[in-house]
């Protein structure tokens, strides 16, 4: 090899080196964005709209839940197979049922675990797309709770248990008042902020 040869392999491996180090620093920087985006309180805010969401019965037939249809307060439990926590709330609120119609929406493979979770005012359903409701509903952790009213998110809160579930029902009724207050003092529909 000749010195020019040397000089431009020399030159290209600099190149690799050099693209392989700005590689690793953008993967880093994109790692932490990612948790502080995780981190974030990613969920909807009061009086923005509820996405409606594609689920699959344990019969393994397709439905849609549009929570704009629903005359009555909703609650939406996201849970996850294979979650202790996820588990235990569904028991207590199966059991000791709420007044709200409340919908246990399940991401994860098996319909066994929960399908026995069944009542008058309650129903386990698997998301039929997964990612699509936790980027469209900020399900960042589960359990989370949601409490919809004619289409719009009242309040959302991660909890495990049936007084905490309780407990944001009750905040749902604040944010429910304040948002119509809101309403009738502008002679208009509660909207949320952002939104046209």
């Amino acid at each position: 090899m000749s010195g020019l040869e040397t000089a431009i392999f020399a030159a290209l491996w600099l190149v690799l080196a050099l693209l392989a180090t700005l590689v690793l620093i953008l993967y880093r920087q994109l790692d932490r964005a990612y948790r502080r985006s995780a981190a974030a309180d990613a969920t909807l805010a009061p009086g923005s709209e509820a996405p409606e969401i594609q689920v699959l019965r344990p019969d393994g037939s397709y439905a849609v839940i549009d929570p704009s249809e629903h005359a009555e307060r909703l609650v939406f439990a996201f849970v996850r197979t294979g979650c202790d926590s996820c588990a235990q709330l569904l028991r207590e609120l199966a059991q000791n049922g709420l007044p709200e119609q409340t919908f246990a929406l399940v991401n994860g493979e098996g319909f066994n675990e929960y399908a026995h979770s069944k009542g008058d005012r309650f129903e386990a359903l698997w998301l039929a797309h997964p990612p699509d409701v936790v980027r469209s509903y900020g399900v960042t952790a589960v359990p989370l709770v949601y409490v919809v009213h004619r289409g719009r998110v009242l309040a959302a809160k991660a909890t495990a248990t049936r007084k905490g579930v309780e407990a944001l029902l009750a905040d749902a009724d604040l944010i429910e008042q304040e948002l119509a207050r809101e309403a009738a003092g502008n002679g208009s529909t509660p909207v949320a902020a952002g939104e046209p």
